[in-house]
């Protein structure tokens, strides 16, 4: 599933590791504020057990004007295999054609972030190159799923889409449920209940962010991004609704960050996971840049040496003044990832 492997060659160009020059002038704070579409996030219960049941996680009705950016991320405890997935349902008397700019769902060993760092990365690498593409059309008061997953027992699932609908009123749901469950069985689920206070499942506004507040590389600035919890940065966290747990999405996973820097000619990028944190045991993003476009870094490893800025990824920032890149961290990471600006 995992193809178009030339972003590598081009990683390798842009994101170097080595010896870089140590100018810092310390944390600065980011003023954001939201844009893109809207989003839908499942992760509450993340660890779906033989207790638990079949259910859906979140409804949202879809409307003609809207996009929708919805994301699944649990693990299969049951002992059995279970389908997830996003079921739909057309409550017109016509029928409803369903545009997908991207689909995309896969699974791992559920054996630790790192492992499922080797999924969900190149899952959002896709989705962001509009792998899965295709366009749906549901018959009127008819079912049909938008995406689906048969997991095994011990796995992680994860799956991204893009939708919008060309008539209001098209139910979306993400579902737990057994084997071969059918799309119209899902919609007789009663909704799951909070399991985890500090996971989110819920519908957010906005899947994206941009900073308002000026980032100047001739300061030589280190700033975060999915800065958590809050401390320095302003305006980065959307209260979610219908929310199953924590209203705030820690970390902003999935979430699209446009990022610009001024006076950025001849300059770099040092990126750093937050390998402070011992808890976490690798870091992989997918960042955009003018240059070469949407890419995945390499995964990093956290080696739990006492200089944890000693493991990063560089970017060029170009020759022109202003620099504009993209940054999305896929699930299985940490937040508070630094961005040090360099020579």
């Amino acid at each position: 599933m995992f193809t178009k492997r030339l972003s590598t060659i081009l990683v390798v160009m842009l994101l170097i590791l080595g010896a870089v020059s140590t100018a810092w002038a310390g944390d600065i704070g980011v003023t954001f504020q939201n844009n893109g579409v809207e989003y839908i996030f499942s992760a509450n219960p993340e660890n779906i057990n033989g207790t638990t049941g079949n259910h859906y996680t979140i409804e949202k009705d879809l409307y003609t004007g809207y996009t929708y950016d919805i994301e699944l991320y649990h693990h299969n405890y049951t002992g059995e295999t279970k389908r997830f997935g996003v079921a739909l349902y057309n409550p017109n008397s016509s029928t409803a054609t369903i545009t997908v700019n991207a689909k995309v769902i896969n699974d791992c060993a559920a054996t630790g972030e790192s492992t499922e760092l080797d999924m969900t990365a190149p899952l959002v690498e896709q989705y962001v190159l509009g792998y899965g593409s295709t366009s749906i059309s549901i018959p009127a008061k008819s079912y049909t799923f938008l995406m689906y997953k048969d997991v095994p027992t011990q796995r992680t699932v994860s799956g991204k889409a893009k939708v919008s609908t060309n008539l209001s009123g098209v139910k979306a749901r993400v579902f737990h449920g057994p084997q071969y469950v059918s799309a119209s069985t899902v919609f007789s689920y009663t909704r799951d209940t909070d399991y985890e206070s500090n996971i989110t499942t819920g519908f957010f506004n906005y899947d994206g962010k941009y900073n308002s507040s000026t980032i100047d590389a001739s300061t030589y600035p280190t700033f975060k991004l999915s800065e958590w919890r809050p401390s320095l940065n302003v305006n980065e966290y959307e209260t979610g609704s219908n929310v199953l747990g924590s209203s705030i999405l820690g970390g902003n996973y999935g979430m699209t960050y446009t990022i610009t820097v001024k006076n950025a000619a001849n300059k770099r990028l040092k990126i750093i996971p937050n390998f402070k944190n011992l808890d976490c045991p690798a870091a992989a993003l997918v960042l955009y840049s003018p240059q070469i476009g949407w890419f995945r870094t390499g995964k990093l490893i956290n080696d739990k040496d006492s200089d944890y800025y000693d493991q990063y990824w560089l970017m060029s920032m170009g020759t022109s003044s202003t620099f504009t890149f993209k940054y999305i961290l896929p699930a299985s990471n940490f937040g508070n990832v630094s961005f040090q600006v360099i020579d």
